[in-house]
C-alpha cells in the first residue's frame, strides 16, 4: 500500500506515475493515507488450505454458475493469474431499480438495484477492476462494458490498475495496491452502436452506444483480427464456390486469375465501432432480463480476445450471455452474479443451451466479507 502523490495532477514524466488520478472520498485513509483495499475474504484461492479460511467455500471449476458477490468468488475460489479473458458488464449507475419484463409489460420482479452514492459506486468499480486484474493470466485481457455515465471512471481506474499512462503506455504502478510490475497495455475503446431504443431525446444527440474499455496485462495478449461479412463487390469478385460435398468443410469462395485459384480470406477488417443491433422486444433470444446483451456481441469479443480453449470469466454475469457465448465457442467459462434473479435467468438459459449435466451450480452467498 502506498500514499497518494503530493501533486498527482502535475506529474508529466512517463516514470513519475499517472499524470491524473481519480480520487474520491474513501480511496485513501484520512489519517494513514493508505489506499483502500478491495472488499475480499481472508486468504486467497492460492492458499494451500483454502477451506480453513474461506468458511468452506467450494473450489470452482470451469463451466460453473456461481451465485455470490464477485469479491467472494474471485478471492475464495479462483486462483490468481488464470483467466484468459474477463468480460464485465457492471451496473451503469442509472439510479434505477431494474425489473424483469415479459413480452408485453414490466414485472414487479427486481433484477437488481442500480442506485448508488458516487463513493460507493467507485469503490465497487475499484474492487471489480482490481480483483479481475489479479485473476488474469500474464497475457490476459479485461473488457469492461459501460455507458456514458461510468466510462470516464472505468477508463481512469483501468489505467491505474494496469499501469498505463495515457500517451505513454505502460509505467510503474506507484499507486497500485498492492504494487505490481509495469507492462499493462491499452488495446481499444470499443463503441457498441446498438441502434434500437432511445428514440426520444432532450437537448442532446440521441445516445445510441455503449463503451467497452479493453486492457491487457502484457503486450503478449491474444488477438484474432475480426472481419466482417463479404461485401457485394467481394462476392462478385470471388464468385466461384468450392464445396467438398461431404460436409467436412464449409463451402469456400474463390476467384480464378490466369488459371490459379485465390480463396476468399474474409471481409473487411472491423474497426472499433461495432454495429450490432440490440435485442428487439420480439426476438427469440430475449429473456426479459434487463440490460441483456446480444450473443453476437459476446461471441465477437470472445473470438477476438480469447484463444481457443482459454478460460472466460464474467464476474457480473447477469442472465448468462457470456457463459453461453463461451460454451458455443468451446471456451471454458465461469459466470458469477449476486442477484438471485440473474442467477435464475442464467440457469434456465444454460439448461436450454447446453443442458443441466454440462455445468455446475454453486452458492457462495453465505460467505462473509472482510473489509
Amino acid at each position: 500500500m502506498t500514499t497518494p502523490p503530493a501533486h498527482p495532477a502535475t506529474s508529466t514524466l512517463p516514470n513519475a506515475g499517472p499524470p491524473l488520478e481519480l480520487v474520491w472520498p474513501g480511496k485513501y485513509h484520512p489519517e494513514t493515507h493508505l489506499r483502500r483495499q478491495p472488499i475480499t475474504l481472508q486468504g486467497t484461492a492460492t492458499d494451500p488450505h483454502p477451506h480453513r479460511h474461506h468458511h468452506h467455500a467450494p473450489p470452482i471449476t470451469p463451466s460453473t454458475l456461481a451465485h455470490g458477490r464477485f469479491q467472494h468468488v474471485l478471492t475464495a475460489a479462483i486462483p490468481e493469474n488464470t483467466a484468459d479473458f474477463i468480460y464485465a458488464d457492471p451496473p451503469f449507475a442509472t439510479d434505477r431499480l431494474h425489473r424483469t419484463t415479459t413480452s408485453t409489460t414490466t414485472t414487479d420482479d427486481t433484477a437488481y438495484s442500480d442506485r448508488w452514492t458516487l463513493p460507493d459506486y467507485l469503490d465497487f468499480l475499484d474492487d471489480l477492476i482490481a480483483l479481475s486484474y489479479s485473476r488474469l493470466a500474464p497475457d490476459g485481457i479485461l473488457a469492461v462494458h459501460v455507458d456514458h455515465r461510468a466510462s470516464p471512471y472505468v477508463r481512469s481506474l483501468m489505467q491505474e490498475h494496469f499501469g498505463v499512462v495515457p500517451g505513454w503506455g505502460a509505467t510503474h504502478k506507484q499507486h497500485s495496491s498492492p504494487p505490481v510490475a509495469a507492462g499493462g497495455v491499452f488495446i481499444n475503446e470499443l463503441i457498441w452502436r446498438y441502434g434500437l431504443g432511445n428514440s426520444r431525446g432532450g437537448k442532446y444527440f440521441l445516445r445510441k452506444h455503449d463503451t467497452i474499455a479493453v486492457f491487457a496485462k502484457s503486450k503478449d495478449y491474444y488477438f484474432d483480427p475480426p472481419v466482417g461479412p463479404a461485401s457485394d463487390a467481394q462476392k462478385a469478385k470471388y464468385c466461384h464456390i468450392e464445396d467438398t460435398g461431404d460436409g467436412t468443410q464449409p463451402p469456400r469462395r474463390y476467384m480464378v486469375s490466369y488459371g490459379k485459384k485465390y480463396y476468399f480470406k474474409g471481409g473487411k477488417r472491423l474497426d472499433s465501432i461495432l454495429e450490432i443491433p440490440s435485442i428487439s422486444p420480439t426476438a427469440r433470444e430475449r429473456t426479459g432480463y434487463p440490460t441483456q446483451k446480444p450473443l453476437a456481441l459476446l461471441e465477437l469479443l470472445i473470438r477476438t480476445f480469447c484463444k481457443p480453449g482459454g478460460l472466460v470469466i464474467d464476474p457480473v454475469a447477469g442472465c448468462g450471455t457470456t457463459a453461453i457465448a463461451a460454451a458455443r465457442l468451446d471456451r471454458p467459462w465461469i459466470a458469477i452474479d449476486q442477484s438471485p434473479t440473474a442467477v435464475d435467468f442464467a440457469r434456465k438459459r444454460l439448461v436450454e443451451h447446453i443442458g443441466a449435466d454440462h455445468f455446475d451450480d454453486v452458492d457462495y452467498t453465505s460467505t462473509p466479507i472482510v473489509k
